[in-house]
């Protein structure tokens, strides 16, 4: 892993050949302490912070060069030491990201720990979970938020009905509660998004149909008066 040091401009940056195969090299700035341009061997360029960590070395991308300039990564460095020196881990709070639970894995145990456990319904949960949540179960279950819910909860109720929306909207709402109970630091996405106002499911005749609803209740009493005879 060789390594160089220069003050960066942006020809000497350019010029930067692409590593060895294997290998990455590194280009640390004169001007700004801790910055830092890796080069992979494709010849992909990507800018650094170089810092001790609560003890420990690390490396906080920045960014991909050009992409953005050698002005904004100096700030960036700056602006990174900063946190670093009020006590934020940038690299803890990445890897708590990366580490994060899927929405996927988090319904696969809301199921068996609460749902099986607690609701005659949960296959219908199973199902209607998958049916219209599948695609999200490869995500992490920080980046919902609430606009994403209500514009769902619209979209079902539009194309499958109000009282199918808002059993969705129960479910998730359930699903991140349990999260939060179980540990999860984040915020329930599902939570001020309003249920549709459901009307009942008894219907009443309109009276355009009552002269039918008549009609076919007096030849039922006929029939069955008829049968009677036999």
């Amino acid at each position: 892993m060789p390594s160089h040091r220069l003050n960066f401009t942006k020809a000497a940056l350019l010029k930067a050949p692409a590593a060895k195969k294997g290998s990455k090299d590194y280009y640390y700035d004169e001007r700004e302490k801790g910055l830092l341009m890796a080069v992979t061997p494709a010849g992909t360029k990507s800018f650094y912070l170089y810092k001790r960590i609560e003890g420990r070395p690390e490396r906080l991308l920045l960014g991909r060069f050009p992409d953005i300039s050698i002005e904004n990564a100096r700030k960036l460095a700056t602006a990174a030491k900063g946190d670093i020196a009020t006590g934020a881990n940038p690299q803890k709070d990445k890897r708590a990201i990366r580490d994060e639970m899927t929405f996927g894995a988090l319904f696969a145990e809301y199921l068996e720990k609460y749902s099986k456990v607690h609701k005659r319904s949960w296959r219908y949960d199973e199902r209607e979970v998958n049916k219209f949540l599948s695609r999200w179960f490869k995500r992490k279950i920080s980046s919902f938020d609430r606009a994403e819910i209500e514009r769902l909860h619209a979209k079902i109720g539009k194309e499958n009905g109000l009282y199918q929306a808002n059993r969705i909207l129960e479910r998730i709402r359930s699903i991140f509660n349990k999260a939060i109970e179980w540990g999860w630091q984040g915020q329930n996405p599902a939570v001020g998004v309003k249920k549709f106002k459901e009307q009942s499911r008894d219907r009443f005749l309109q009276p355009d149909e009552l002269p039918r609803f008549f009609a076919a209740l007096a030849n039922e009493c006929l029939t069955s008066a008829l049968v009677g005879q036999i």
